[in-house]
């Protein structure tokens, strides 16, 4: 006779899932890291809170932390011609102070004096959406006289009186200085004892490892905001004056006016293009009766941005230096939801500094060949 074989006991549908967590340490691996995983995401919610609650004091910190980056190489070509740290730091506040305020005054007239045409863009524009907007309009009184046939209490409405631009700088006055002397002392005292500040950094941590990969981040960080930050500069100066051309040639008036805006703007990515572009249109509004030489400047100024954003850019940049499109739109939205304009314009050299942080301390730059391939757009390449 044939040995009989225990009948196998079956298994329930249901139990299939829960048996997938594993027994034992599986189970306690998967809800460890699991726990990891949530503790390291409210810390982020926790950091991005703060951020939000301190920007009034850590926006210009952190600016005048990532200008000194930026200008640290300056500062120490000075120091190495025979300055000390202090002349030379504040040689470099004085001149950023006075390109600041020569831009300022020079802006500042033209731009008063355009803002209060913003009552006739506004009306403008309304003149043009009427055109389009007569079937809009019929729907618009059909519910009205529904609503009139529907409904006996008498409605109010309530107008309420829109501040100019004009009267919201002035009354946030005080606010800007206080940051941007926040700033510049900021920056003074980060560029005057920046060697200093290096060696406490480098001091403080405990092993000759984290020592070594900070020195690099530090001196990385350095060397790749100055070339990008001068490229770009050159980059925009170009741009502006290009625009500056292109709306004379279509016979807006202060073409230097909207050059200079052009070339400030395209520092924030995306952002300042955009509002440029809605600039422009409602510059060519005002200034043009007919509706097609209204709309060339902005249409001039969107090509030449396409231009300069796809080929120039990239050309002149190079690989090296070229950041990934969107890791920049990403970080250009997150900022800017936190801390408004001046968030948007510190996205890109935050990012700059993030990825520096990221490629000396994530294992995968064991197997990368440079940090232009981790900025880059290309893939990294196989080491052998």
């Amino acid at each position: 006779m044939f040995p009989i074989r225990p009948r196998e006991k079956k298994i329930p549908r249901s139990a299939v899932s829960i048996r997938s967590f594993g027994h034992g340490a599986e189970a306690e691996q998967f809800f460890a890291r699991f726990t990891r995983f949530s503790i390291i995401g409210l810390f982020f919610i926790g950091f991005a809170a703060a951020l939000y609650a301190g920007q009034y004091v850590l926006a210009p910190v952190i600016a005048a932390v990532l200008v000194g980056f930026t200008l640290g190489p300056l500062n120490g070509w000075l120091e190495r011609r025979g300055l000390s740290g202090g002349l030379a730091a504040g040689l470099i506040v004085i001149s950023l102070v006075a390109m600041l305020g020569l831009a300022s005054y020079s802006l500042a007239v033209p731009l008063e004096s355009w803002s209060s045409k913003l009552p006739a863009v506004g009306t403008r524009l309304m003149d043009e959406w009427s055109k389009y907007s007569k079937p809009i309009e019929k729907i618009k009184d059909v519910e009205k006289q529904v609503n009139e046939a529907t409904s006996d209490a008498p409605t109010t409405e309530v107008t309420i009186k829109q501040r100019g631009i004009v009267t919201d700088l002035i009354s946030s006055a005080a606010d800007i200085v206080a940051r941007l002397v926040l700033f510049l002392g900021c920056l003074y005292f980060f560029l005057a004892t920046r060697t200093s500040i290096k060696r406490n950094i480098l001091m403080a941590l405990p092993t000759s490892s984290m020592r070594f990969s900070s020195a690099r981040i530090i001196r990385d960080a350095e060397s790749f905001l100055s070339r990008y930050f001068l490229s770009i500069a050159a980059i925009n100066l170009c741009f502006g004056a290009v625009v500056g051309i292109a709306v004379f040639l279509l016979g807006l008036p202060q073409p230097y006016l909207w050059g200079t805006l052009a070339a400030v703007l395209n520092f924030a990515l995306y952002v300042g293009p955009a509002l440029m572009t809605i600039i422009l249109l409602g510059v060519g509004l005002t200034t043009f009766s007919d509706t097609m030489p209204a709309l060339a400047p902005a249409i001039a100024f969107v090509i030449l941005n396409f231009l300069e954003g796809q080929f120039v850019t990239p050309i002149v940049l190079g690989e090296r230096l070229t950041l990934n499109p969107l890791a920049v739109l990403v970080s250009i939205a997150f900022w800017l939801w936190l801390w408004g304009p001046v968030g948007a314009f510190l996205a890109v050299p935050i990012l700059i500094v993030a990825t520096m942080i990221f490629y000396h301390v994530s294992p995968v730059s064991q197997s990368v060949a440079s940090v232009a391939e981790v900025l880059s757009d290309d893939p990294a390449t196989e080491v052998a």
